[in-house]
């Protein structure tokens, strides 16, 4: 007997897709009667292949109470009337489209809970249970008032890696996400010892004051407008002692005896590994 024919075999191709997700977040205390509140939403491609250059289409549905003052987005072109983006660019497998920033103000009588939701089309994908996003934001009734937030850059975009005798640069943000202007509110980056010669300036936005420019640490008194903010500069050389991480922290308070409604975002901090002589390390 012959068992050459007991089995058989079927070569299946089969075809990689691109899968389109969404998510969105939101950021800080919510408060009835604030403006310039934002969500952030991001499109990736969780497939195993790139999308098909056909028109992506994001649509962000806001709930009662939230009124859109501004949605944009690199790379997107964007309608306010319909919170609508778009874009036709190929996205690869793993990767991730620029953000859409959405920019709302708060109702004085908004819900203590809302759900904001996103949704995402197109690109030729064929996956529709991830193409949906929603955020429950919690507003408080507590009323309007200053909100200060502070947010330190380090420049390291995750390397988390200085090299001793050379310089390094930060990018401290505050920002006044309150409803209440802030006045002669204080800014304070207080310097490590291990980062020398240090000298900073000052920009700001939106009618917001700060002190140009100076030397060594920052202590400055600013004046921030609600929706306005100040960014400061600062470049500093790396004393070169490997064992010692470069720690920085800036903080910021409200002042005249005002009231800051949220402390919770008034310093930001960021930390360092310190390399001599271009070793390649990278810290955690």
């Amino acid at each position: 007997m012959s068992s050459a024919n007991d089995s058989a075999s079927n070569t299946t191709s089969v075809a990689q897709r691109p899968d389109l997700s969404i998510d969105k977040s939101h950021g800080g205390t919510w408060h009835q009667g604030d403006v310039g509140k934002s969500y952030t939403i991001t499109v990736s491609n969780v497939g195993y292949a790139s999308t098909n250059g056909t028109t992506v289409t994001v649509v962000d549905a806001l709930p009662a109470g939230l009124t859109a003052k501004a949605i944009v987005g690199t790379g997107w072109s964007c309608v306010l009337g319909t919170l609508t983006c778009t874009r036709a660019d190929a996205l690869a497998a793993s990767a991730s489209y620029a953000p859409i920033t959405v920019t709302v103000s708060v109702a004085n009588d908004a819900a203590a809970s809302v759900i904001n939701t996103a949704t995402v089309a197109g690109g030729g994908e064929i996956v529709a249970a991830n193409d949906s996003a929603s955020d429950p934001t919690t507003i408080s009734s507590s009323g309007p008032g200053i909100d200060l937030t502070i947010q330190m850059d380090d420049g390291t975009s995750g390397k988390k890696l200085f090299e001793g005798g050379q310089p390094a640069g930060y990018a401290i943000t505050v920002q006044n996400i309150g409803t209440v202007d802030a006045h002669n509110a204080s800014v304070q980056d207080l310097l490590p010892a291990n980062l020398l010669d240090a000298n900073w300036t000052c920009d700001a936005s939106g009618a917001a004051t700060c002190t140009p420019g100076g030397n060594g640490s920052i202590t400055d008194s600013v004046n921030i407008p609600a929706g306005a903010s100040v960014t400061y500069h600062l470049t500093a050389i790396v004393q070169a002692i490997p064992e010692f991480p470069v720690t920085n922290t800036a903080t910021v308070a409200a002042g005249d005896g005002e009231v800051d409604v949220n402390s919770s975002n008034n310093s930001s901090s960021a930390s360092d590994a310190v390399g001599i002589f271009g070793n390649d390390f990278e810290g955690p």
